[in-house]
């Protein structure tokens, strides 16, 4: 118990600036240049996803899942950041401070996992990866993105390319993420 208790505590340190969310408009929390390309990526996966239920995993804002719910789906979303998880409860959104690892979260229940900007968050990504594979259904998607460590402008900017971080533990390159699913 202590060892959640002084993840949870970390995570508080480390992803503070979230807490000056709280009484932001989701309106202004959101880029307006992911709305479109949210709603393009939703409308692919529903004729996959029979069952449209979609949990987001480190929703951060909660872009991914108020898009998701104004869109039909039956989505919600988990965070260990206490105000990222407070933010998106204060605007009704369907988000919980869970461990994806935790039993509250089922097996077998989802049909889209996203894990959008979080692998870079975590130091054994295999493990989630494994989970997703567990709490999807049958034919269920595992939706993922990271910033890409070979890309030009980070070989342009070095260390001061926007995506590094103190949060981010691992930085990948699309051979080294292949590798990660390929593994799977």
């Amino acid at each position: 118990a202590r060892d959640w208790q002084s993840s949870l505590e970390r995570y508080d340190e480390v992803y503070s600036y979230y807490d000056r969310s709280l009484g932001v408009d989701i309106r202004e929390r959101y880029s307006p240049l992911n709305r479109p390309r949210l709603e393009s990526l939703l409308r692919e996966w529903a004729p996959l996803a029979k069952g449209r239920r979609l949990l987001d995993v480190g929703c951060g804002h909660g872009q991914m899942v108020h898009t998701a719910l104004e869109m039909g789906w039956a989505a919600e979303g988990i965070d260990l950041a206490e105000g990222a998880v407070a933010a998106c409860q204060a605007a009704g959104l369907p988000v919980q401070r869970l461990d994806f690892f935790s039993d509250d979260v089922p097996s077998n229940s989802y049909d889209v996992v996203v894990m959008s900007e979080f692998l870079e968050h975590v130091s054994q990504p295999g493990r989630f990866l494994a989970r997703a594979e567990e709490v999807l259904r049958p034919a269920g998607l595992v939706y993922l993105t990271t910033p890409n460590f070979a890309s030009l402008s980070r070989r342009i900017l070095g260390d001061k390319w926007r995506a590094i971080h103190p949060e981010h533990i691992l930085y990948w390159e699309d051979a080294t993420l292949r590798a990660l699913v390929s593994a799977r």
